[in-house]
């Protein structure tokens, strides 16, 4: 998932004309970088917090901060946190795909003791829907990877 989220980087630095363009460019890589997963967080406090996207976007952020602290009283805080916001977020704005990637992309991503991973097939289905719709191109790079790479692993996990 490491390098399809490098891959996607690279992409959405060719293809930045949204206004959550630069969000999207910082989660990424968020993914491996704490002062990125820093920069996120403050560029979203300027953002519309009524937005689903930001909401989104800075649920992720929040439970992205406990790969970066050693203590596990906080590790743990942060993914509470985190996923509260998201699955309240996603449960108002269940129609948004956007929301659903950033759900799969946490999912997948997680320890298994965490015991996060029931809505890992109903996201994918719900990005392959959205790939039949007119969406932005990348969007629409950004879920085709993420399928990609879930149906790789489970093919290679049964």
């Amino acid at each position: 998932m490491m390098r399809a989220t490098f891959l996607i980087s690279i992409i959405l630095s060719f293809l930045s004309s949204n206004a959550m363009d630069d969000v999207r460019s910082l989660y990424l890589q968020a993914v491996t970088k704490q002062k990125a997963n820093t920069e996120l967080l403050d560029i979203l406090d300027t953002k519309d917090q009524n937005n689903p996207l930001v909401q989104g976007y800075k649920a992720v952020a929040i439970m992205m901060r406990a790969q970066y602290t050693p203590n596990p009283y906080y590790k743990y805080k942060y993914y509470r946190e985190g996923k509260s916001q998201l699955e309240s977020v996603i449960a108002k704005n269940g129609n948004n795909s956007e929301l659903h990637y950033l759900r799969v992309c946490v999912q997948v991503n997680l320890p298994e003791f965490l015991d996060y991973r029931d809505n890992i097939e109903e996201d994918v289905q719900v990005l392959k829907n959205a790939l039949r719709t007119d969406i932005p191109e990348n969007l629409r790079i950004m879920y085709q990877v993420v399928i990609d790479e879930y149906v790789k692993t489970k093919s290679s996990n049964p």
